[in-house]
């Protein structure tokens, strides 16, 4: 099943292309990655599906409908490189508030088990700003997929983490996929493309460089071991 689809998408700011015609597919049960150096448009990308960055040419559809609109954003869920949390605020506080966003009504005993399963439950009263970067990112994530949404986005989720943090959010990533659900992973660390995606198109320059399933993509090396 087509998650989403991607076709002939070209984005500009002013005379600057960022991208240009570029076409992709992501399939339920998978991980996609977006592959390239920083600044090669890769969040530009992200922008145009959830509806931030309008591009000047060609079509996003999340499962066969044209986005961005309302009740298509329902099936998305999005973790960026720098998450904000109130400061203040509790874990177990932030997901009653991120709960109540999404209309939802959890009892007590129904939160406590979905920050067991995120690892998350030994926090539930740790303020959000005294958390650890893999924590906090744990978050992010069970965050973005309380809602249960079709494709769960990652923009550079563990570029600032620490090796043990990484391998932390690296397992959660990989219990996403299922037949009905996918992952589309934003980033420029080669190793974590290596380890997690299914398939991975390459970015350079704008330019959609290869789509090809992970043993047979040619990675490029620089700046992201």
């Amino acid at each position: 099943m087509t998650i989403l689809e991607v076709s002939h998408l070209r984005i500009r700011y002013g005379r600057h292309a960022i991208i240009e015609d570029l076409t992709f597919d992501v399939q339920a049960g998978e991980v996609f990655g977006l592959l390239g150096a920083n600044g090669t448009g890769k969040s530009s990308i992200l922008g145009a599906i959830i509806g931030l960055v309008k591009p000047v040419q060609g079509t996003v559809r999340v499962l066969g409908s044209k986005a961005p609109c309302t009740h298509i954003k329902t099936q998305l869920g999005v973790v960026l490189q720098e998450n904000a949390f109130p400061r203040e605020l509790t874990v177990y506080e932030v997901v009653r508030l991120y709960q109540g966003l999404h209309g939802s009504h959890w009892s007590w005993d129904r939160t406590q088990q979905y920050l067991e399963e995120w690892g998350l439950s030994d926090t539930r009263f740790t303020r959000s700003h005294q958390l650890s970067g893999g924590q906090r990112q744990r978050l992010a994530l069970a965050l973005a997929w309380m809602h249960n949404p079709a494709l769960l986005m990652l923009d550079e989720p563990t570029a600032a983490l620490d090796i043990e943090s990484r391998a932390e959010v690296w397992e959660r990533i990989r219990q996403v996929p299922s037949p009905s659900r996918a992952v589309l992973l934003i980033t420029h660390l080669t190793a974590e493309a290596e380890t997690l995606c299914d398939r991975l198109a390459v970015i350079r320059d704008g330019h959609l460089f290869t789509t090809e399933p992970r043993r047979d993509a040619p990675l490029p090396r620089q700046g992201g071991q």
